[in-house]
């Protein structure tokens, strides 16, 4: 019971955050219906609905490692299902056992873990949670993925292994953790299991297109482009209009020198890419003009059009603009690109948690716990003012790229403020703070570097061994 009431509690906190109730008036006619019968076996028939794998969509959310991450907002209601299988897919989970979860309830929970793993804060909680959403919807592989990639970040890889591995004994077929026991094979180093895992994968459902492109950056990564070209060629044929299919045999294309064909894929990619996905595509056509013909207005046009979609959030483009401002010698464009970058990101999450702040939300817990997490402001004079990160937030490597530019380019007190802003806006992660550390040393700033070191340390725990080292 006490779950429950954090899934309430935090589920109220994802509306309050600006996220829309999910819930139509066909749904709240159903809850009614559900409550009126107080019987848990019709509870139990919304549990097998929201469990069947036929009738829950697996929405890819991003376009990089980690896309099959389940997303609450984008479920597929009951009455909304158009699935051929619906009838059948009642009438089974009528003779399902009886469940103590009603569907809304189900919902619910999606909606409290999705917003607990946004929240730093929050991170023992959210395994806590996941697993009994686990329990409540154990045919939704994406539940496991979700629990087994955390484990993977915090360095457990045999934890998050053994997740994967009882997925599997109950459903030995599924694509989804065939997939994600290929991708912690090959982050551990072994090929030939990730490939095994990858192409079981391809076999479980060739309409998958995840291992295709796992496979084939796989072989494209070990310089083996005609076994890769292959792997991406029937994965298209399969999957005709998935856009990081397209993206990837164009990277292939580029890397082997056939920018025509490239160009090709990428326009492909575009084509068939729904919109979060366009500045991956540009960002790549950018490449594409510098390795062609060093057309740097052509470069920097692909990425400010890039960098027009989705409030400018999209980090590598960042990095790309500054990168190529450096390597031209352009050292004060390279540096306001950064400081245009950091500071849009800073003021779209300070943004957000001031409109969470403004529709009412008095929970004394959390106003202490921001608090305690809003970053202080630089030497510079800026006020940058943002909430922990988020899980998958890849705008880590932006303060990284920035720091180290100031440290090659700018002062210590340059560099001291990208290293201070980053480390504070991720407060998990162990690099940043080692990195900083060592340039404490570099200055000879040795207690400092003391202290950065022992922060590292913290975070990492017993998960990486770098920090140790040093």
């Amino acid at each position: 019971m006490a779950l429950r009431n954090q899934y309430t509690a935090l589920s109220s906190e994802a509306h309050d955050d600006g996220i829309e109730p999910l819930i139509n008036r066909r749904k709240a006619l159903m809850r009614a219906r559900d409550e009126r019968l107080k019987g848990k076996n019709t509870a139990a028939a919304n549990d097998r609905l929201l469990d069947s794998g036929s009738l829950l969509p697996n929405k890819r959310t991003d376009d990089d490692e980690e896309d099959d991450e389940y997303d609450a907002d984008e479920s597929m209601s009951l009455l909304e299902s158009k699935s051929s299988n619906y009838l059948t897919a009642l009438q089974k989970s009528f003779n399902s056992p009886p469940s103590q979860y009603s569907n809304f309830e189900v919902k619910e929970m999606y909606t409290a873990v999705k917003r607990a793993d946004q929240d730093g804060t929050k991170r023992p909680l959210v395994k806590q949670l996941l697993t009994k959403l686990h329990d409540a919807t154990p045919n939704d592989s994406r539940v496991l993925r979700r629990l087994a990639r955390m484990e993977q970040e915090d360095g457990n890889i045999s934890t998050a292994r053994q997740i994967l591995q009882h997925g599997l004994r109950r459903n030995p077929n599924d694509a989804h953790l065939l997939q994600g026991l290929g991708n912690i094979e090959l982050s551990s180093g072994n090929d030939v299991a990730a490939r095994r895992y990858f192409r079981s994968a391809i076999q479980a459902n060739p309409e998958f297109p995840n291992p295709h492109h796992a496979l084939g950056t796989l072989e494209h990564s070990r310089g083996r482009i005609r076994v890769a070209t292959s792997i991406l060629k029937k994965g298209l044929k399969s999957c005709p209009a998935n856009h990081r299919l397209h993206h990837a045999l164009g990277d292939l294309y580029r890397d082997a020198g056939l920018f025509d064909l490239a160009e090709s894929s990428y326009r492909s990619g575009l084509a068939h890419g729904p919109n979060w996905s366009r500045p991956f595509a540009y960002t790549a056509l950018s490449y594409l003009s510098y390795e062609k013909n060093r057309d740097l207005d052509a470069c920097r046009n692909w990425l400010r059009r890039g960098l027009g979609i989705n409030n400018g959030m999209h980090s590598q483009g960042w990095i790309a603009l500054a990168h190529l401002e450096e390597s031209e010698g352009l050292i004060v464009e390279a540096r306001e690109v950064y400081i245009e970058a950091i500071t849009r990101y800073e003021m779209i999450l300070a943004k957000k948690r001031n409109l969470r702040e403004g529709q009412g939300r008095q929970d004394e817990k959390h106003n202490t716990q921001m608090s305690q997490t809003s970053i202080r402001p630089p030497s510079n004079g800026a006020k940058p003012a943002i909430d922990p990160v988020r899980s998958g937030d890849k705008w880590m490597n932006v303060y990284k790229s920035w720091a180290q530019f100031e440290d090659k380019h700018g002062s210590y007190r340059t560099a001291n403020d990208a290293f201070s802003r980053g480390t504070i806006a991720f407060p998990r992660d162990w690099s940043l703070p080692l990195q900083w550390a060592r340039l404490q040393v570099k200055y000879g700033m040795k207690e400092r570097a003391r202290k950065l070191f022992a922060v590292a340390c913290d975070r990492a725990g017993s998960s990486h061994a770098d920090p140790y080292r040093l």
